[in-house]
């Protein structure tokens, strides 16, 4: 079955306009980095990457990317002057600030060295491009859905609402939202430079290998043979392929660097909400190939219970939309896991992904 569902012409994107490019991804070493590189490389761009050295278990690792970027530097952005002399010695000329403290769960457990990552280490980044003599033209700082003030278990969450944060780790992504806008205010407006904040939602797809996310723990819990502790079954979640929201970042860098002006705000990239989804629905859909035996255990940490986003600016102003249901993102997702446990060659298959996606076909 071939199914149309995108192109890079239907995306409103120039591939002309990356090629040779010269890209920054902080945090180039995690999950949604390494995925942005391998898609920022297909249109063409130089991609330079600032990040900690990668887990052992990675996507970065398992694809083998060290020597697929134009530079991939491993440092601490909370290193001040090391991070300034590096991005200046790089001079970007686009940003993507992806480098964070991603999990809520380790919020709990270690809200200092989140705080400090996610607000004094964004605060650093922005601060070095500041400084640079040569500025960039667009500059995405990718935050989170959970960055918003949950009053109603049953709120769709649109730009305008306020912004809060009940846990370090959403708090922390709020604060790194209203530093970005401060920045723009303050510094990057007067020098024409387009800076913007992310916010997608919960995101899957092949190769996210890290602790306490829900795919990845079904993966660990099916192939040593134990229980799957789920700490909220019942929580739904904006579950989207990590291909969509990602399309929709370099989207918004390339209208930053055409109008700095009309595109410097927050954005939504979330999915679509044909059928909601819960934790437990999700590890029911993959148990056809990885079946788990799931234990219930109550969270002692508060999490929101229903949490989606509204992403209707992004598709009136970028016209960006998301291409895969949830049961699509499912399946390439599981798709990239199946070939994973069998040894099969996963290089080629998430590059393949990604070609049919910017190609305009998704081939079943």
């Amino acid at each position: 079955m071939v199914r149309r569902f995108s192109s890079l012409e239907a995306l409103a994107m120039s591939s002309d306009f990356w090629t040779n490019r010269k890209v920054l991804i902080t945090g180039h070493t995690g999950f949604k980095g390494s995925w942005l590189h391998l898609m920022l490389k297909s249109l063409g761009a130089n991609v330079h990457g600032i990040a900690l050295q990668p887990e052992p278990n990675s996507l970065f690792r398992t694809l083998d990317l060290e020597g697929s970027f134009t530079s991939s530097n491993y440092l601490d952005i909370r290193s001040e002057v090391e991070l300034a002399e590096l991005i200046k010695e790089i001079s970007p000329e686009v940003v993507f600030h992806l480098a964070a403290q991603p999990i809520v769960l380790k919020g709990y457990l270690n809200p200092a060295d989140t705080f400090s990552t996610n607000i004094t280490g964004t605060i650093n980044v922005l601060e070095s491009l500041k400084s640079l003599a040569r500025k960039p033209k667009a500059i995405v700082v990718v935050t989170s859905d959970k960055c918003y003030e949950v009053t109603k278990d049953s709120k769709i969450f649109s730009e305008i609402d306020k912004l809060g944060g009940a846990d370090p780790y959403s708090a922390s992504k709020a604060c790194a939202d209203l530093i970005t806008k401060a920045y723009y205010e303050s510094f990057f407006r007067e020098d024409e430079i387009g800076a913007a904040t992310a916010r997608a939602g919960n995101v899957i797809g092949g190769g996210d290998f890290a602790e306490d996310r829900l795919i990845p723990d079904i993966i660990r819990a099916h192939s040593t043979n134990s229980a799957l502790t789920l700490r909220n079954p019942e929580a739904t979640r904006p579950w989207q392929h990590v291909i969509d929201p990602l399309a929709g970042y370099i989207l918004l860098a390339e209208k930053l660097s055409q109008d700095w002006e009309t595109y410097s705000s927050a954005w939504n990239f979330g999915p679509n909400y044909d059928v909601q989804f819960s934790v437990l629905d999700i590890v029911d859909k993959l148990n056809h190939v990885f079946p788990v035996v799931v234990h219930k255990e109550k969270s002692k940490f508060k999490e929101t219970k229903f949490l989606l986003i509204d992403s209707t600016k992004s598709a009136n102003a970028l016209g960006w939309k998301p291409r895969f249901n949830t049961l699509e993102s499912v399946e390439l997702t599981v798709e990239w896991y199946h070939a994973f446990v069998e040894n099969r060659d996963v290089h080629t298959l998430t590059s393949n992904q990604i070609e049919r996606y910017f190609a305009g076909t998704n081939t079943r």
